[in-house]
């Protein structure tokens, strides 16, 4: 094996640093980082351990309850995840003959929802509320209707929020929101 010369041990000292320098640099910008971006105030967190609760006199068996078939099973999914969701028909783009007069906002409550819903329209422009529909319970609809207040002949950008609420509690469940152009002919 060759021996280095004294003139080569330096240079391979100066390698190592320019290998050595930036791995410590960026060591000490991740470490850095991490300080600075993690939460000021976090959440706590919960583990949930097996014995948390106790076993004594209680037999806990995996799965679903005997005797249940594969089609009730499905049946019982299906109508969890359907109580979940809802859906809704709104015409992205009334047309309303004069300002004043009825448009044709379309707005349907599907007969397979199980929710019924409200329907606000604010103007984007300014957020003033301009239409508000009442209770529409499903397998209901209103093909035509006015808004609160006469506007000018042109196009106009609005939102729609269609808010669910539970049939039985009349508690709020959840909300969408369409983009509208409400169109004025004269």
């Amino acid at each position: 094996m060759r021996r280095l010369s004294r003139a080569e041990k330096p240079e391979k000292k100066r390698r190592k640093r320019w290998l050595i320098v930036p791995l410590i640099s960026m060591l000490a910008v991740t470490g850095l980082a991490s300080y600075i971006l993690r939460p000021s105030n976090p959440e706590p967190s919960y583990v949930i351990a097996d014995n948390i609760l106790p076993e004594a006199g209680v037999d806990v068996t995996e799965g679903h309850l005997p005797g249940m078939t594969d089609d009730e099973i499905m049946e019982q999914m299906q109508k969890e995840a359907d109580e979940s969701l809802f859906s809704f028909k709104v015409n992205s783009r009334p047309i309303f003959e004069d300002g004043g007069g009825a448009g044709t906002l379309r707005i349907e409550n599907p007969n397979h929802n199980m929710y019924p819903f409200t329907v606000e329209i604010f103007l984007d422009e300014t957020g003033e509320k301009i239409y508000e529909s009442g209770g529409i319970f499903p397998n209901r609809h209103i093909n035509t209707a006015k808004l609160g207040r006469a506007l000018p002949q042109g196009e106009h950008e609005a939102t729609a929020y269609i808010n669910a609420y539970d049939p039985d509690t009349k508690e709020f469940r959840g909300k969408s929101a369409v983009e509208l152009t409400l169109v004025v002919k004269q």
